[in-house]
């Protein structure tokens, strides 16, 4: 489907967003704030991403991956700290975070909460 036009449901308790930031990366903003319309109240989204830095120079793991990109001047990757800006403006009233190495490489998980 698509995110952006197809309706979404809900009203759902809990949302789980993993690795989808990369593919939204440009209506980022958009489509954190479909989510948040998504969730009933107390409702909460657990967000799966990688997060580089702002001149790509790491995590090695997630810039290695996105390197054919990068050298295509193709947008890739979430860049550190977009994710979070976007969850405040779509509305989520906590936002917590966490960094882990999954199998996958260096994550972060951000647990957004829905205001009751």
């Amino acid at each position: 489907g698509d995110f952006f036009t197809d309706p979404l449901g809900g009203p759902y308790d809990l949302i789980i967003a993993s690795s989808i930031m990369a593919y939204v990366q440009e209506n980022k903003d958009i489509f954190l704030r479909r989510i948040y319309e998504a969730l009933a109240p107390g409702g909460v989204v657990l967000c799966i991403t990688e997060e580089l830095e702002d001149d790509y120079s790491a995590p090695w793991d997630m810039v290695l991956g996105y390197l054919p990109q990068l050298l295509q001047g193709m947008p890739a990757g979430v860049l550190k700290g977009h994710v979070e800006q976007a969850a405040k403006a779509a509305g989520f009233c906590s936002i917590e975070k966490s960094e882990e190495t999954l199998s996958c490489g260096k994550q972060t998980i951000y647990i957004l909460r829905k205001e009751r």
